[in-house]
């Protein structure tokens, strides 16, 4: 089986599994703060969960030392970078984002990503809902990537495509750990030592 079409099945599957309980959900983002508080970075660069999508928001009153930020689909096939309590607007697909007027953030501000997925690898792959707005954005950009999920979203046999950019740590109710990120394919920018 091609690997677009392993990846259909696997995002069918992974959308039939029940969301996360709360409990399950504040214990991630206790760990993912945590991590913060050990790699104190400047600049996070979050996302608003969508149905059962670990919620990060309450990251960001418990770490107001942090500059948060979230993306927002651009026009085309883009992801740009504004700061999280800029006015927001219903992107057409039904979830919040920042407005377009938002002052944008440079990329090279950025220390860190937490990214959205439906399944992770171990190994760093990331499972999204499949139409690259992470892949793009993540391979332009030289930060450190957390993953949030659960330990059922962790994978062991998601495929890797070249265009694919891999997750340098996955936050689950477990803790937050590094991943054993093979080779990276050609062209993949190397992540900040955080």
């Amino acid at each position: 089986m091609e690997a677009s079409e392993r990846k259909r099945h696997l995002r069918e599957e992974m959308l039939a599994l029940e969301p996360p309980s709360t409990e399950t959900r504040a214990v991630v983002v206790a760990h993912v703060g945590e991590w913060l508080d050990e790699h104190r970075p400047t600049t996070v660069v979050g996302f608003l969960g969508m149905g059962d999508e670990i919620d990060m928001t309450p990251l960001v009153p418990a770490h107001p030392g942090i500059r948060f930020a979230l993306t927002r689909t651009a026009p085309g096939v883009s992801l740009t970078v504004h700061d999280f309590g800029a006015r927001r607007e219903m992107h057409r697909f039904g979830f919040e984002q920042p407005a377009a007027a938002a002052p944008v953030i440079e990329p090279g501000d950025v220390d860190v990503v937490l990214v959205p997925g439906l399944a992770f690898g171990g190994d760093g792959r990331r499972l999204g809902r499949g139409a690259g707005y992470y892949d793009r954005f993540l391979a332009g950009i030289d930060a450190t990537t957390v993953a949030l999920t659960t330990t059922s979203r962790i994978r062991h046999d998601l495929p890797l495509e070249p265009h694919d950019v891999l997750i340098d740590w996955v936050a689950t109710e477990i803790g937050v750990t590094r991943t054993s990120t093979p080779e990276r394919p050609q062209g993949q920018p190397n992540r900040s030592p955080l």
